[in-house]
Parts: C-alpha cells; sequence; structure tokens
C-alpha cells in the first residue's frame, strides 16, 4: 500500500474516512433497484441526503493539514525568511489558528453525521485546549470572548508577533498571558490525533462488516496509525511485505 510514506497522522486518518465512503458508495452500484444516493445514505447511517458531505470533509482536512505542515516547516517567518515582514507573519499566525479550528469543525462533523457518542464531551475538551483558546481569543472573538459568563476584549503584542520567538503575548485589561505557539499546537494535535481514530475506529466498526475484504486493510492501517500516534516511526518502502516500527512509547492503547 505504502500509503504511510510522507503523510501525517491526519492526512492518513482522512484517507481512512475516505475508502470508507468509497467502499459504501461501491456497494451501492451493487443494488440496482434502489437509488443510489438514498442507498449511501441508509448505509453511512445519515441523517443529510448530501452523503458528498464527506468528501467535503476529507478535503477540508487535507487541505488544513497543509497548512499546519507549512507552520511546522517554517513556523512565522516564512520560507522566504523576509526580515520585518509583519504582514506575512500575521497572515500565517490566523490562517494556522484558523486551520486548527476548521480541523476540529471536521471532527465535531463526524461525530454529527455517523452519530458517534461523546461529541459534547469532545467540544469541551477542545474548548479548553490553548490554541483553541488562543485562536478565538485573538483570531474570531478578540473584541467579544465571552470568559464566565463576561465579555472580554483582547489584543496581542505586536512585538511578540515579529519577534521570531514563537511566545506570543496576549493583552487584556486584566493582564497578559505568555503562550508559545508551537507548544499550544502541540498539545491541539496529540489531543486531535487521539480523538480522530478513535472517531475513525468507531465509524469502521459501525459502518463496515466482519466479513468484508476491506475490513482487514482498514484495521492494518489503523494498527500502524497507533503506532505513529503513539511515537512509533513507520517505515514501509516500495516493494516491503512488512513494517517496520523504529520506537515506540506506550502515550496511547487501542
Amino acid at each position: 500500500m505504502n500509503k504511510f510514506r510522507n503523510k501525517t497522522i491526519t492526512q492518513n486518518l482522512a484517507e481512512v474516512i475516505q475508502e470508507i465512503y468509497h467502499y459504501v458508495c461501491s456497494c451501492s452500484t451493487r443494488n440496482l433497484s434502489t437509488n443510489n444516493d438514498d442507498y449511501i445514505v441508509r448505509r453511512l447511517g445519515m441523517d443529510k441526503t448530501d452523503h458528498e458531505i464527506i468528501i467535503s470533509l476529507y478535503w477540508l482536512l487535507e487541505d488544513t493539514e497543509l497548512a499546519l505542515i507549512e507552520f511546522n516547516s517554517h513556523q512565522l517567518q516564512g520560507p522566504t525568511r523576509q526580515m520585518n515582514n509583519l504582514g506575512e507573519k500575521y497572515l500565517r499566525l490566523y490562517g494556522t489558528l484558523n486551520a486548527i479550528n476548521l480541523q476540529m469543525s471536521a471532527l465535531i462533523g463526524l461525530f454529527e453525521i455517523f452519530k458517534l457518542p461523546g461529541k459534547k464531551e469532545i467540544k469541551a475538551k477542545a474548548k479548553s485546549l490553548q490554541a483553541i483558546e488562543l485562536r478565538h481569543k485573538i483570531g474570531a472573538h478578540s473584541l467579544d470572548y465571552v470568559h464566565a459568563s463576561e465579555v472580554r476584549n483582547y489584543r496581542i503584542s505586536r512585538h511578540s508577533v515579529d519577534d521570531n520567538t514563537l511566545e506570543l503575548i496576549v493583552l487584556n485589561k486584566e493582564g497578559h498571558e505568555r503562550i508559545h505557539l508551537s507548544e499550544a499546537l502541540d498539545e491541539f494535535q496529540k489531543f486531535f490525533h487521539i480523538e480522530f481514530y478513535k472517531a475513525c475506529t468507531s465509524i469502521i466498526e459501525k459502518i463496515i462488516p466482519g466479513n468484508a475484504t476491506i475490513k482487514a486493510e482498514l484495521s492494518r492501517s489503523m494498527d500502524l496509525i497507533n503506532e505513529t500516534i503513539k511515537g512509533g516511526i513507520v517505515i514501509e518502502a516500495e516493494g516491503m511485505s512488512t513494517v517496520i516500527f523504529i520506537k515506540e512509547s506506550n502515550s496511547l492503547s487501542k
């Protein structure tokens, strides 16, 4: 399959969702006595009639992941490393924060589409993540952020955006807080990967019958993704029949 080379955990999990969708669509062609759309919606257990929302969700995850890959490679300065290009740094900051918020929306969308339990709990946990809080405070609701039923306004120190340390200073009338952007994003991604993995596992069990050929393939993919979430490095080179795990940790169990 060679599907793990040069791909992130989010990209691999998004492909799992895509494969589930394509499997159900392929099954619809074997049921010619039914309307394909009706069959697909029924097999997916959706309330919505537009099942192509899953394709939109897949591309949303793919596109936002590209933004995060770019940030991980070049941070706020960008690949050109131009000095004093403050406007680009703001674009990259707001784009990165919006990307994680859209990814969180996509995950919540999966819970809604497939009627998975635990949506309320996931939303509450996500709201407390530093990166999501930062996005709301400076990237969406800087003038009307609600904290403990009180409306507050926030602003970000321009100097902290421009000094290339990634330690952002967020100000309001109560004082200020320091947030290290990379650490906040790492916290988000660890949370997001684990919850996305759990959601995919539940969707596979709900949608794919045990005797389907694709079930074994998806299970293998999920096992490899689980290894990468736990901190393992998976190598699956061209022509290899087995997978090598370089290291392991015990941060997640199936």
